[in-house]
């Protein structure tokens, strides 16, 4: 058994599969195939081949990184048109109860998010945590995601089961400003406790930054006005 990890190139591994079409079937220790790596690494023209020669599409343990979260997470959005006309089924879940959406709001891969959700992917879905894909990317900083999710309205206040922090307190915790901003902008509620009875403000404060901080207390100043 060949370690997929030791193949060094594009090309060479191009020559492999083709000499050795069997290993198309075969795993890693992580439970990841030629499929999942090809997307990883990005090589578009390898992972169509595969595809269409026998490799593992669907069907993977909820354990395991599918290829579509894998294409969600490092490849491109194009990569997600080939696998939808490909019959990949696509809205599955993975590890912590991720969805590909989760995957590409966390990585902030915004062409595959914007193709997931065009396809039909849940874009509410909750994982095991509570966490919708807005909680990922406003505590990942990753603006763009957040203001297209915002869009699809989702819960902006939805707590997480276990902290009960919602996105606002994830990206202030983090210093995201922009993100603060554009969650506030769009009516979150900065004056809701997680379960050990912090605010967003409260939590800012606490990773001291103050100017996070002063821009936040400005903001419910005029709203209060």
């Amino acid at each position: 058994h060949r370690d997929l990890h030791s193949f060094p190139t594009r090309r060479s591994s191009d020559l492999l599969f083709r000499e050795q079409p069997d290993l198309v079937t075969q795993k890693d220790r992580t439970g990841w195939g030629v499929l999942q790596w090809t997307l990883f690494l990005g090589w578009d023209d390898l992972m169509r081949w595969v595809m269409r020669n026998g490799v593992q599409k669907d069907g993977f343990e909820a354990t395991v990184m599918s290829p579509i979260h894998v294409a969600a997470s490092w490849s491109k959005g194009s990569s997600i048109t080939f696998m939808h006309e490909a019959e990949v089924t696509l809205d599955v879940v993975g590890p912590q109860g991720w969805s590909p959406v989760h995957f590409a709001a966390y990585h902030g891969r915004q062409d595959c998010l914007e193709q997931l959700v065009a396809r039909g992917c849940d874009a509410k879905r909750l994982d095991q945590s509570g966490r919708s894909a807005l909680h990922l990317a406003a505590e990942q900083g990753q603006h763009d995601s957040v203001a297209y999710l915002l869009g699809k309205e989702l819960d902006k206040d939805g707590q997480e089961s276990k902290s009960g922090r919602t996105p606002l307190h994830l990206a202030a915790a983090a210093g995201h400003g922009a993100v603060v901003r554009t969650l506030l902008m769009n009516g979150a509620n900065e004056a809701i406790p997680d379960k050990q009875g912090k605010t967003p403000i409260d939590l800012a404060e606490q990773s001291g930054n103050a100017g996070l901080v002063v821009a936040m207390k400005h903001f419910r100043s005029a709203m209060e006005a």
